[in-house]
């Protein structure tokens, strides 16, 4: 069976995506010491821009040289193939109306949503 890396990076090849909840905050750190931090992977395939509530990481990255991301909604660009929100709909209070916004603002963009050991069942 694929990983769930290799499965993304395989589907969102050469398609421009936003990343939402890229930073992995705090863990991002040790996922990328471990080579399974996923905002590296698909910067390697794809036009990947990172979206994040969490400032501080945002501004980390941004002085680390990675490009594209931002803490503001408003300041995404104008469409994007896909939208992918991994690992982060189980920690917001309102999926529902976090799904809801970005359709809302990219109703063209395909949806994928990982949750946590959805490739272990």
């Amino acid at each position: 069976m694929k990983t769930r890396i290799k499965t993304l990076k395989h589907i969102l090849e050469g398609k421009k995506v936003l990343h939402v909840g890229f930073a992995d905050y705090p863990d991002y750190q040790k996922k990328i010491d471990r080579g399974v931090f996923l905002h590296f992977h698909l910067m390697e395939v794809c036009d990947v821009w990172g979206i994040d509530t969490h400032n501080l990481s945002v501004e980390q990255f941004k002085r680390k040289g990675v490009s594209n991301i931002t803490s503001d909604f408003n300041s995404l660009p104008g469409d994007f193939d896909y939208i992918l929100f991994g690992e982060i709909l189980e920690h917001v209070n309102d999926p529902v109306a976090l799904l809801s916004s970005y359709k809302k603002k990219y109703p063209n963009a395909k949806v994928i949503a990982t949750v946590p050991n959805a490739f272990r069942l």
